[in-house]
C-alpha cells in the first residue's frame, strides 16, 4: 500500500445487536443512475496519517443524512467520532483502527459534535497529536443535540440493498478489504476488480449510483482528500461491491 495512503477500518462481528436494525424499508428494484453528489457534494476530507478512515467516512455519511433532512449540515468532527468510537473499548487517543459499529453507536448514544466545536485540524499541530486532545464538555454538550436516531444495517455483500439505499437518496456507510490494485485508479477513478491480494482494510462512504462501460457500480468518497481517484472519489462496479461489509445507512439526525 502506498505510504500515502493511510487505512484503520476494523471488520465486525456480524451479530446484530440492540442498535442495529435491517434496513427492511429498502426495496429492491431496477438499477437507476442518481444525482446525489448535484445537491450535496462538500470538500473531501483528509485523514493524513491517522487510522480513522471509520471515523472520516463516517462523519461524511453523517453530514449528507442532515443536510437530506434540513437542507443545511455544519461539519462533524472526525476528531470528535475517533474520540468517541474509541471510547467504547477504552482507546481514546489512540492510534489505532475501529469497527463501523463502535462509530455508529457512538453516533446514536453520544452523538455528532460539529467542528466548529471540536476542530479536527488546527494549524500547527500534527493530526496525531490533535487525537490525543479529549473534547472539552461543550463539544459533548452540542453532539447530545445532533444523535443519529435512525440508522439500518445492509447484509454484507447486498449490492441490491446499497443501490436501493442510493436510489433512496441516503449515503452508504461501509468497509472493504483492499487488494494492491485498488490503488491504480488512473485518471478516470475507476477502481479495478478485486485482485485477491489482501493490502489494507478500509472504510469509506458511497455517494451515487451508476454505469461505467455498460456496467453497474456505485461512486465512493474517500479520506485521502484527492490523492486517489477522481478528485478523491472512485467508481466500483457490483462486482466490487459484493466485498462491501459492515454496511450502515444513516436515515435521520435528531437536530435541536
Amino acid at each position: 500500500m502506498p505510504a500515502e495512503f493511510v487505512t484503520g477500518w476494523v471488520p465486525d462481528d456480524p451479530t446484530l445487536d440492540e442498535l442495529d436494525r435491517p434496513a427492511v424499508f429498502l426495496a429492491a428494484g431496477p438499477r437507476v443512475v442518481t444525482h446525489n453528489r448535484d445537491t450535496w457534494d462538500p470538500p473531501k476530507l483528509d485523514q493524513r496519517n491517522v487510522p480513522y478512515c471509520t471515523d472520516y467516512s463516517g462523519v461524511r455519511a453523517r453530514q449528507a443524512c442532515e443536510f437530506r433532512q434540513t437542507g443545511k449540515a455544519p461539519l462533524p468532527s472526525a476528531m470528535f467520532s475517533a474520540w468517541v468510537t474509541r471510547m467504547r473499548r477504552g482507546e481514546q487517543g489512540a492510534m489505532v483502527g475501529a469497527t463501523i459499529r463502535d462509530s455508529a453507536e457512538g453516533a446514536i448514544l453520544t452523538g455528532v459534535a460539529s467542528d466548529l466545536a471540536h476542530p479536527s485540524d488546527l494549524p500547527g499541530v500534527p493530526l496525531d497529536v490533535r487525537a490525543r486532545a479529549k473534547p472539552a464538555p461543550q463539544a459533548f454538550a452540542e453532539a447530545g443535540d445532533h444523535q443519529i436516531v435512525r440508522s439500518f444495517t445492509i447484509p454484507d455483500g447486498d449490492v441490491d440493498g446499497i443501490h436501493a439505499a442510493l436510489a433512496d437518496g441516503y449515503m452508504v456507510h461501509f468497509g472493504m478489504l483492499l487488494g494492491q490494485t485498488f490503488f491504480d485508479t488512473g485518471g478516470n477513478g475507476i477502481v479495478p476488480e478485486w485482485d485477491g491480494l489482501r493490502a489494507n482494510a478500509h472504510a469509506m462512504v458511497l455517494v451515487d449510483a451508476d454505469q461505467v462501460g455498460g456496467r453497474w457500480g456505485a461512486w465512493c468518497d474517500n479520506s485521502w482528500s484527492t490523492r486517489w481517484g477522481k478528485s478523491g472519489s472512485g467508481w466500483m462496479s457490483d462486482t466490487r461491491l459484493r466485498g462491501c461489509m459492515d454496511i450502515r445507512v444513516y436515515q435521520s439526525v435528531e437536530v435541536i
